[in-house]
C-alpha cells in the first residue's frame, strides 16, 4: 500500500539509527511489524493480578512431573 505521511526528521534518524535500517521505506516497515509482533504480548500483560489461575494450580503436575522439582 502506498500512502504519503510527514515524520519527524530527527525521529526517522533516531529510528533508523535504532533499526540499522538503511532507508525511511524500511524503517518504517520494521517499526510496524513490530508494533504487530508485539502488540498482542503486551495485552496477556494486561492480565496480570487478576486472579484468572487456580492457586492450587501446578504446572509440574499439568506437565507429568514430580511436584518435589526433581531436575
Amino acid at each position: 500500500m502506498r500512502t504519503n505521511i510527514e515524520i519527524d526528521d530527527k525521529v526517522m534518524r533516531r529510528a533508523m539509527k535504532a533499526t540499522g535500517a538503511k532507508t525511511k521505506r524500511e524503517t518504517v516497515d520494521i517499526a510496524l511489524r513490530q508494533i504487530a509482533h508485539e502488540r498482542p504480548r503486551l495485552n496477556i500483560l494486561d492480565l496480570v493480578g487478576k486472579d484468572l489461575i487456580d492457586p492450587g494450580y501446578d504446572i509440574r503436575i499439568a506437565r507429568g512431573e514430580s511436584s518435589r522439582g526433581s531436575r
